[in-house]
């Protein structure tokens, strides 16, 4: 009798010890319902709009794969102008001069990127000039302004590295016809090199 009578104080004893650690065990799992982390990707485009000398107060819009931007330049030409949420490269850009006449450009390359916790900020180097006109036109067939407004995800597949540099070299070409021989002036849209003297006023920023 004695042997049971000290084992039957045993089963009420762990009872409690059971419900508790099953209460932990319920609470410790309701942790993995927290919300997910939202990732964010800020995309914007940057360059100067320039006709030989900076062109200030010009509307620039942008079309690209998904998405769109606008801005307004700066007293030197300059302008930044931050895409849509969920905005893909490339890119393409038109402003709209004093004159009426328009200007296009495009993008061609990822930018630069750089990361902050969960953020990803973009910035892509983007010119607005008649040297950037002269390679859309040769990018379009001809129409550059038919280019732009028609400008969705089908047509941005045809803005690559190839396809510009293809375009430059007819841009340069052009020119030639014309009198000017930048044959050995690299990127004359400025894309890379970020030089575009067409017209004179404008330095390696860019900038009159």
């Amino acid at each position: 009798m004695n042997a049971l009578q000290c084992r039957t104080p045993w089963p009420r004893t762990l009872a409690p010890i059971a419900i508790t650690v099953a209460l932990l065990t319920a609470c410790s799992g309701s942790s993995d319902s927290s919300p997910p982390v939202t990732q964010t990707t800020t995309i914007t485009l940057s360059g100067v709009v320039a006709t030989g000398l900076a062109v200030s107060g010009a509307t620039v819009n942008a079309k690209c794969a998904t998405g769109t931007g606008t801005a307004t330049s700066a007293s030197d030409g300059s302008y930044a102008s931050i895409l849509s949420a969920g905005a893909k490269l490339p890119c393409a850009l038109e402003v709209t001069l004093a004159d009426g006449s328009k200007l296009h450009s495009v993008t061609a390359d990822a930018g630069t990127s750089t990361n902050s916790g969960n953020d990803t900020a973009t910035t892509v180097r983007a010119h607005v000039t008649p040297a950037t006109e002269l390679i859309v036109t040769a990018l379009a067939g001809g129409d550059s302004a038919a280019f732009f407004n028609g400008f969705d995800a089908a047509a941005a597949t045809k803005v690559t590295d190839v396809t510009v540099a293809a375009a430059n070299t007819a841009a340069v070409n052009m020119l030639k016809q014309g009198g000017v021989d930048l044959s050995g002036a690299g990127n004359v849209g400025g894309y890379v090199a970020q030089v575009d003297n067409i017209g004179g006023g404008v330095d390696g920023e860019g900038h009159g």
